[in-house]
């Protein structure tokens, strides 16, 4: 028996394939299309991540959406909980574009899924005990951030270098 080629990106809370091989721009838009004939809003929140690979994925799932004659609320450049946050503050369903988990393993991807989670139910709780306004993100220090940044691309060097026997 063949296996279904969504089983392969449909996951328990996301969706993840391999760009241009198991999700391509047309899935991408289909999904889309998908997700807002199954949301009863007006209204989808959309964000994405700094990568540059995003760009084609985020115009072809807009499209479907639109397609579907539902606006979006693109917030552009965000990390997964504020599209979390923002989606819970303003009952809006939302969705977060994230183009790479390359060189990624399943365990590493799984703990993410399960931090957002507990964050957005930590968000969730929190909203229903504070008044508004209140901060419900902050961001690293930006000395943290850089040092973050600086640290993941000298790991990222670092492996390509071995890959290519140059280490």
């Amino acid at each position: 028996m063949s296996e279904n080629k969504l089983d392969l990106i449909f996951k328990a809370y996301d969706i993840r394939g391999i760009f241009r091989e198991t999700l391509t721009p047309e899935i991408a838009y289909k999904i889309g299309y998908a997700y807002a004939e199954f949301v009863e809003s007006e209204k989808i929140i959309i964000g994405h991540d700094g990568r540059l690979s995003n760009k084609e994925m985020l115009n072809a799932v807009a499209s479907g959406i639109k397609k579907n004659n539902k606006s979006i609320l693109y917030i552009g450049t965000v990390p997964t909980d504020v599209v979390y946050s923002l989606s819970g503050l303003n009952q809006l369903p939302g969705l977060i574009i994230r183009t790479e988990g390359a060189g990624r393993g399943v365990s590493e991807l799984q703990w993410e899924v399960d931090h957002l989670t507990k964050l957005w139910k930590s968000i969730k709780t929190e909203t229903k005990s504070q008044d508004s306004p209140f901060l419900i993100y902050q961001e690293s220090d930006i000395t943290i951030r850089a040092l973050n940044i600086v640290s993941s691309v000298a790991i990222t060097l670092a492996e390509a270098l071995k890959q290519n026997q140059c280490l």
